[in-house]
C-alpha cells in the first residue's frame, strides 16, 4: 500500500461502490496486494452503509487473489470470462498485467475506464481502454470523487507552482534570446532589476 496511486484508488473505488449500491447492481473487486484487502474491503462496505444497503454488501465480492503478478492477471481474466462483466474500472498502480487486463476486458465488450501514474503502461490503458486517465490524473480523480479539502488544495497549489515555473523557465528563455542576439553583457537581468 506504499504506492500513491493506491491510496488515490480508495477514493474513486468508495465513489463506484456507492453507484454500484445504488443501482444495485454487482460490484467485483479483485486484489493483489494482502494489505490492501481489509481496507478494501472497508471502503466498499462503507459505502454500501452509506447509501442505507448494507445487506447488498456481499463479503466474496472483495478479493484477494494472490500476491503473483502473472497470478493474479490469470485469475481477473478468469473472472471476467466467468462473471461476463459489463464494466471494467482499474485504478492504481499497475505493470505488466495492464494489457492483459485491457485486453481481457475488451474481448469482454466492457466499458473501460483505467488510470495510473505508471508511464510505462499507460500507452496500452490509452489504446485498449474507453476511458483513461494520464500521469497525475488519478490523483485528481481521487481528490475530487473523494471530496478531499486538503487534497484539492494540495493539487491547486502544486498546479500553480507548476504553471510559475513554466513562465520562469519561458521568461528565462525570452532574456537569454534577447541578450544572445543584441550581443548585450549578461547582467542584464541586474540591470532591469535596478530600475525598480
Amino acid at each position: 500500500m506504499e504506492a500513491a496511486d493506491t491510496l488515490a484508488s480508495f477514493n474513486v473505488l468508495g465513489h463506484v461502490a456507492k453507484l454500484i449500491a445504488k443501482y444495485d447492481a454487482r460490484l467485483i473487486v479483485c486484489n493483489r496486494m494482502a494489505n490492501v484487502q481489509p481496507v478494501t474491503e472497508s471502503v466498499v462496505r462503507a459505502a454500501y452503509y452509506e447509501v442505507g444497503k448494507p445487506d447488498a454488501y456481499r463479503e466474496d465480492d472483495v478479493r484477494f487473489l494472490t500476491n503473483d503478478q502473472f497470478g493474479y492477471a490469470a485469475g481477473v481474466v478468469g473472472i471476467m470470462n466467468r462473471e461476463g462483466v459489463s464494466a471494467l474500472v482499474m485504478f492504481g498502480l499497475f505493470y505488466a498485467e495492464s494489457l492483459v487486463f485491457a485486453e481481457a476486458g475488451n474481448q469482454a465488450g466492457a466499458i473501460q475506464v483505467a488510470a495510473t501514474s505508471s508511464t510505462s503502461q499507460t500507452p496500452f490503458f490509452i489504446v485498449a481502454c474507453d476511458y483513461c486517465l494520464i500521469g497525475e490524473e488519478i490523483y485528481v480523480a481521487g481528490a475530487y470523487l473523494g471530496q478531499d479539502r486538503v487534497r484539492l488544495a494540495t493539487i491547486i497549489v502544486q498546479d500553480w507552482g507548476k504553471q510559475f515555473t513554466l513562465a520562469v523557465i519561458l521568461l528565462g528563455t525570452i532574456v537569454a534570446t534577447f541578450v544572445s542576439v543584441t550581443g548585450g553583457k549578461g547582467n542584464f537581468i541586474i540591470d532591469l532589476l535596478k530600475l525598480y
